[in-house]
């Protein structure tokens, strides 16, 4: 019996020939077997063909049974309580919600290009989630009401997507016009509405891009170093000159980082940064504004005062020169002239004034030299290093030998040539042997070398090595400085020899270094490109 009569119930079909079936005469006649009937329950109907009363039935239970047939597996349901429970109208509404929320919930996680995949995917397994239920849980759920909901919501989600679409391209359209240089504006050309904006807002972004690029290339191509900054303060352009200064592309990284990676420090006073290697920077910042009063970002450029600062060390050096190394002398000739000078004999007073005058002149030569210097382009030509040092040998040889010095020469046989001026290099190789003559002892000897750098062969190598007393303490850690330690023990000087010596190689793309030893001696070695 059926425990609810009064609810819906559906019983599945066991198909075609499920049933043992015999000829109603053979039954009446008792001609079937006696095990045949026992236990069992006969049902009598007509099955033959023209006779039966046929009905359409499930396809899986044949598609079309007799009466009998029918009545058959209605009462085999009964007896195996293997009727299939419909669900009720409620709990369909609410799996038919559930299976068209999770559809929506796929239209919102995947992309366009994947979610139909998804959609036919989810319809499937409710299709055969659907067949299966009835079969191993007696339950059954119409699918039709899901499926037809995925019909419906999945037009639906995307007319709505599209019109949200068209919409953001209509804004995005209407924003974008006023960076459009053309008369009319960009039209968009196309079958439909959607395919205009497309082709609207396809010719804008092109447009901006343009516009994009030409402001980058302005900033890559600036004279100045310029980094530009997002709205977390971290470098996303950078031209080729904040790429120098910063060694390399630096991008994604704070500007105290940057500053912080080169070892810079900030002079608090002058509000200006300085870096190792000598180079002076001030910088501005300019906020980058998105037009809603917000920033996304800053402008960093900055402004070398290197040759400004360069220039002031250089008047302020100056200003000393002319206030204490030139006046000075000048002081004590006045000095020896007037009433300090009457005590001395009028030989030994003449001779002082001489010394003082001639200091005078070498300061004031030395001064012009280095002036012209830097004033003038290096006049380049090919010449031989090892007639350099042999025609200076020659011109300081008198003076070496009022001295007793030796000058020994170890030049090569061959020409060394290299491009240089004549006459800068002439006074560059005069400045460091008279250093050498001058401050070296009687009876010593001091070697001049001319020959190929060891270290590497594209170079040519000029030393002066004397066996003096060294250089003083005081100008050991800057021994070129512009008017550093003097010494009057040997003669005038101001130490604007060396300075000269220093800037003549600079420009000729050359290297100095300085060993020198306390009472032992000191070696001035030059290297010069090869021609």
């Amino acid at each position: 019996a059926l425990a609810d009569p009064t609810k819906p119930l559906i019983f599945p079909y066991h198909g075609t020939e499920a049933f043992t079936t015999v000829s109603a005469a053979d039954f009446f006649d008792g001609t079937v077997a006696d095990p045949f009937m026992r236990d069992g329950i006969v049902l009598i109907g007509a099955t033959a063909q023209g006779l039966s009363d046929s009905y359409a039935v499930p396809a899986y239970g044949g598609g079309i049974l007799p009466g009998v047939e029918i009545q058959a597996n209605f009462l085999d349901a009964m007896v195996q309580d293997s009727f299939v429970t419909p669900v009720s109208t409620t709990w369909s509404i609410i799996l038919t919600a559930l299976a068209v929320l999770a559809l929506f919930l796929a239209f919102w996680a995947f992309e366009p290009a994947r979610l139909w995949r998804v959609a036919t995917l989810v319809m499937l397994l409710i299709f055969v989630v659907s067949l299966v239920m009835p079969r191993f849980f007696g339950i059954w759920f119409p699918p039709s009401a899901i499926l037809v909901a995925f019909v419906i919501a999945y037009p639906f989600w995307g007319w709505r997507r599209l019109s949200s679409v068209v919409n953001y391209m209509r804004n995005e359209a209407s924003n974008l016009q006023q960076f459009d240089n053309s008369k009319d504006g960009i039209i968009g050309a196309g079958f439909d509405d959607v395919a205009r904006h497309v082709s609207q807002l396809r010719g804008l972004v092109a447009n901006v891009r343009e516009r994009f690029e030409f402001i980058r290339s302005v900033v890559i191509a600036a004279p100045e170093p310029i980094v530009v900054l997002d709205d977390k303060g971290l470098s996303r352009i950078m031209n080729k000159e904040a790429q120098t200064l910063f060694d390399g592309e630096t991008l994604g990284f704070g500007l105290t980082d940057l500053l912080a990676s080169q070892r810079a420090s900030f002079n608090e006073v002058r509000k200006e940064i300085e870096f190792p290697n000598g180079r002076v920077f001030r910088f501005s910042r300019s906020e980058i504004a998105d037009g809603d009063d917000g920033s996304i970002g800053e402008i960093v450029q900055f402004y070398e005062f290197t040759q400004i600062r360069a220039a002031e060390k250089e008047r302020r050096e100056t200003m000393e020169f002319l206030s204490h190394d030139m006046r000075s002398p000048q002081v004590a000739i006045i000095g020896l002239a007037e009433g300090e000078g009457q005590r001395l004999s009028a030989k030994e007073r003449f001779q002082r004034i001489v010394l003082q005058a001639n200091r005078t002149l070498k300061l004031a030569d030395d001064f012009v030299q280095i002036a012209r210097l830097s004033a003038r382009p290096v006049q380049l030509v090919e010449l031989d290093l090892s007639a350099q040092v042999i025609e200076a040998a020659d011109r300081f040889y008198y003076q070496a030998q009022k001295k007793k010095i030796a000058l020994v020469q170890n030049v090569d046989e061959d020409p060394i040539f290299v491009m240089g001026d004549p006459a800068m290099l002439a006074r560059m190789v005069d400045n460091l042997l008279s250093n050498a003559i001058k401050f070296s002892p009687d009876g010593s000897e001091i070697e001049l070398t001319a020959g190929l750098f060891q270290d590497d062969p594209t170079k040519a190598l000029l030393s002066v090595k004397d066996n003096g007393p060294g250089l003083p303490p005081e100008r050991i850690e800057k021994p070129f400085a512009r008017f550093g330690a003097s010494s009057d023990t040997a003669g005038p000087s101001a130490g604007l020899g060396l300075t000269f010596v220093n800037e003549a190689v600079r420009q000729h793309q050359g290297e100095i270094t300085v060993e020198t030893h306390e009472g032992i001696g000191t070696t001035f070695s030059i290297t010069l490109p090869l021609a």
